[in-house]
Parts: C-alpha cells; sequence; structure tokens
C-alpha cells in the first residue's frame, strides 16, 4: 500500500512584533483570533502526515524575518513553548509549496491568495468567529457605524473572497448558520465542515506564569477554600456585538442586591468600559437601576465597570465567573475558568455538564444559580464538580485523539477537493443532527445541486 503524501498546511497568524518594530504581546496573548492559530497549529504537528506552519503577511514581520530560513520565532515572547515559528506567507507563492491554507486570523491580500491558487494551494476559510449575527447587525445598523472606529464595529456584507475559496471550516457552535456560511463565502454546502472546537491550558498558564514573576505575591488561580475572593463576581463579556454582553449580569445583580446583599461583596464586569460607559441607553439604565446609590446617579456600590484585561489581572480580583451568551456557547473564557476549577455559572448548551447551568436567558434561574455559586465552598461534592470540570475540559483539549483525528481527516477532504470521509467528535455530529433539517419546505429541493 502507497502511504498518503505529507500535506503541509499554512496557519495565518498575526504575531506581536511588527515591521516597524512595535510589540503588542498583551493583546496578541488575549486575542482570541490569534489563540485559535496556536490551538490549530498544536493539533496539527501531532498529526501524522500533515506539517503545519505558521504564516503571516511579510507587513507583520520584521524585515529580517522576510526570508524563509530565518522565521520569527514566537517562544521568546510568549512563553509557551518551542517551535513557533511564523513564515512569510509570500515566501510560498514561489519558492516552497504550501498545499492548503487555513485563514483562522488574519486574510492575506487578494493578489496572494491567486498566487497560491497559481500554485495549487487550497484556500480554506476557517470561521470562529459568528459573522452571521454580525452580518445581520450590519445589515440593520451599519448606517450608524463610525468607520474611524474598530475594525469590528461592522463586517462586510460582500461575498467573502469571491471564487477565491476551496471550502470553510467553522466552529460547531456556529451549525444553525451553516448554510449561509457556504453561501456567503459562495462556496458549495459539501465543502463547508464543522471542525472541533480546541483548546489548551498553555496559553493561560503562561500569562499567569509572566504574572506570578512580577509579582510573587500573587496566590493560585485554581479555586480554593477560605480566598476572600470566592465572594466576587466576574464577568469579561466584550460587550462589541450582541452575542455577549452584560445586559443578563445586570439583572443578575440587582436581583441578588436586593434580595440577598449579604452573599457577595462585589460584580466585576470586565469589558463594559468604554462601549457600556458611553453609551447614553446604558447610563439611563444604570441610573434608573434598583441598586443604584444614590437613585438617580450612576453610581452602583457593589458593581465595577472596568475595561478588558488580562485573565491574571481578573482573577485577583474574583473567583465566581458569571457568564452569559447568546448564540456563541463556546469561548475560552468558560474552558478557563472550568480549568482552574472556578463556580461557573453560565448557559452554554455544550459545557452543560458542568458548572451552574442555567437555561438561554433565564436570569431568575441565573440569579439562584449564582447565589449557589457565592456559596460554593460550602458543597460536599467539590471533588465531584472538579472532575466534571475536568471532564469537559478533556473534549476540547487539543490532545484529544477525537480532536486530532477530525482535523486530519478534513484536512485530507478538502485537499482531495471533498472526496474522503470525515470523521468528527460526536458531539459536533450529534449537534448538527439536531439542527440540520435537510431538505426544507420545498422536496426533494435540489435545484442548487
Amino acid at each position: 500500500m502507497t502511504a498518503s503524501p505529507e500535506i503541509i498546511v499554512g496557519i495565518t497568524i498575526m504575531p506581536p512584533k511588527h515591521r516597524d518594530g512595535s510589540e503588542n504581546l498583551d493583546g496578541f496573548m488575549s486575542n482570541g483570533l490569534e489563540q485559535n492559530s496556536i490551538f490549530l497549529y498544536d493539533v496539527l504537528r501531532e498529526v501524522d502526515g500533515i506539517h503545519p506552519k505558521l504564516v503571516t503577511m511579510p507587513g507583520r514581520l520584521p524585515e529580517e524575518n522576510w526570508d524563509a530560513t530565518n522565521p520569527f520565532y514566537l517562544d521568546k515572547y510568549t512563553g509557551i513553548g518551542p517551535g513557533y515559528a511564523v513564515f512569510n506567507i509570500d515566501e510560498f507563492t514561489t519558492k516552497y509549496t504550501l498545499n492548503v491554507l487555513l485563514m483562522p486570523s488574519v486574510t492575506p491580500p487578494v493578489q496572494t491568495i491567486k498566487a497560491l491558487r497559481k500554485a495549487n494551494t487550497k484556500i480554506i476559510a476557517v470561521e470562529y468567529g459568528h459573522k452571521f449575527v454580525m452580518s445581520m447587525e450590519t445589515m440593520t445598523y451599519g448606517h450608524l457605524y463610525d468607520k474611524t472606529r474598530e475594525a469590528h464595529a461592522g463586517v462586510s456584507l460582500n461575498v467573502v473572497l469571491p471564487g477565491l475559496l476551496d471550502g470553510v471550516m467553522y466552529s460547531p457552535h456556529f451549525e444553525e448558520a451553516r448554510q449561509h456560511i457556504a453561501y456567503s463565502h459562495g462556496v458549495p454546502l459539501h465543502m463547508t465542515q464543522p471542525c472541533p472546537y480546541v483548546w489548551h491550558p498553555k496559553i493561560i498558564n503562561a500569562i499567569m506564569d509572566k504574572e506570578k514573576k512580577a509579582k510573587p505575591e500573587m496566590v493560585s488561580p485554581y479555586f480554593s477554600i477560605g480566598d476572600k475572593r470566592n465572594r466576587s463576581i466576574y464577568t469579561v463579556e466584550p460587550n462589541v456585538n450582541v452575542v455577549k454582553t452584560n445586559l443578563v449580569s445586570v439583572a443578575v445583580v440587582e436581583l441578588l442586591e436586593q434580595h440577598r446583599p449579604e452573599s457577595f461583596d462585589m460584580m466585576y464586569m470586565f469589558g463594559a468600559a468604554p462601549r457600556l460607559v458611553t453609551n447614553p441607553a446604558f447610563i439611563q439604565r444604570v441610573k434608573n437601576s434598583p441598586i443604584a446609590s444614590p437613585r438617580g446617579t450612576t453610581n452602583i456600590p457593589k458593581v465595577s465597570f472596568e475595561g478588558r484585561r488580562m485573565m491574571s489581572a481578573v482573577y485577583s480580583y474574583a473567583r465566581v465567573q458569571f457568564a452569559h451568551q447568546w448564540h456563541c456557547p463556546l469561548n475560552y473564557t468558560l474552558l478557563e475558568a472550568a480549568y482552574y476549577h472556578h463556580p461557573l455559572v453560565h448557559n452554554s448548551p455544550f459545557l452543560s455538564e458542568m458548572g451552574y447551568y442555567y437555561h438561554m436567558n433565564n436570569v431568575f434561574d441565573a440569579a439562584n444559580l449564582t447565589f449557589r455559586a457565592l456559596r460554593h465552598e460550602e458543597r460536599d461534592d467539590l471533588e465531584t464538580y472538579n472532575h466534571a470540570c475536568d471532564k469537559v475540559v478533556e473534549k476540547y483539549l487539543t490532545t484529544n485523539p477525537m480532536n486530532r483525528e477530525g482535523y486530519r481527516s478534513l484536512i485530507r477532504y478538502f485537499y482531495n477537493g471533498g472526496g474522503s470521509p470525515i470523521t468528527l467528535p460526536s458531539y459536533i455530529e450529534d449537534h448538527a443532527n439536531d439542527l440540520r433539517y435537510g431538505a426544507g419546505n420545498i422536496a426533494p429541493y435540489n435545484f442548487l445541486q
């Protein structure tokens, strides 16, 4: 039997040091898109027959790292371990070979993609962000966006790289948008496939290790009985679009303060500034809050509206995480909290086997569960709780053999133009089967075939 050829796979990333010499290490370490690239690389480098390479545009690299013989190494900047070389993607348009390009982070210029396609590289978009929801926001509020503000204030409604994509992989929690993902990328439905959601504690541990070196007095990020931070709550919803906001957490803290004020010390809303605290509607909401003091002011004594911070800073304030999402049930911060065995109040159906799970937008249930989470250390089954957290985390680890097999089969599927089988973890298949409604209302609904 002839062995399958090795497939060289490029993975886009935006490293923390740029051509102009500027550095943004904190932004890199806390950016979910760049973490996606690292974790995807970690999975693929342990798969037989696949050779991954991190790639980026030359403008994202110091000039001395443009030649492929001298790549940029993330190791000395990140503390996540050796082997993370970043190459100039232009080197693969003529000198070297890429069989497949995955784009979870930055998207190369069109001329680069065309050159890669000319060199027979398969171009695969990787969707880890909920662009369907963001597109709906742009449809409704696009005329209000200030284009001088952050790039993610709106997304393009045009077809993504028309005629230049060979396929799309998307995170399994976006299954309900699969057909629109295919349509908006100009890709056939059979070339639009879910991929395993993967994570590893190496990045959050590197962040905590760096903080520990700077502040030796810092205590362990793991939950521990008797820690005064067990009486405080943190949220990390970024409030940049509707999928993750503080709408429900505001209701929860109001219910707690009105009915069980003795149960908690503080709620810290990381990500509320600057967007929420400069939003006139939110300011009016705070002024009318039953727990504002004095009433009619923006002061809520036991709520602190904070900017986005590194998780090492977040954990220094509180240990009970309250999370709310809408159509975005997988998030690294949830897995990080589970990894450290924090009392986690959440509404993610993908993680419902662990933590304090409430359904959808049920604020009264959420408030009751938060009250219980604040008394987490009183439980007599903490070991069982921690085991449930570990079991859920294991499902999503980059080291999980099912996740590696899933990506191995997906890479070969796209490399072969859709001509080989895909083997995915059972939770992805089960979720897809629950949501896919086949032919719709018109049978046989095959006019697009």
